[in-house]
């Protein structure tokens, strides 16, 4: 195997897919004013690091 090939292999991170939709609150969305509503809120669990701060519906800014 080649140099560059053993770098990629040792530099590859895992991939987590949560399925759901986006929410636009107003007209005009300045970036900080999109929602991300998972189908299913638990898997916000999933992610590692910080924890993710849900509103009521389990959506997240």
């Amino acid at each position: 195997m080649s140099p560059a090939r053993d770098q990629e292999e040792s530099a590859a991170m895992p991939m987590l897919l949560i399925k759901g939709t986006y929410k636009i609150v107003g007209a005009s969305p300045d970036g900080d004013s999109v929602r991300f509503y998972p189908d299913n809120p638990d898997q916000w669990d999933l992610l590692r690091g910080r924890r993710v701060r849900r509103n009521r519906s389990g959506g997240a800014q």
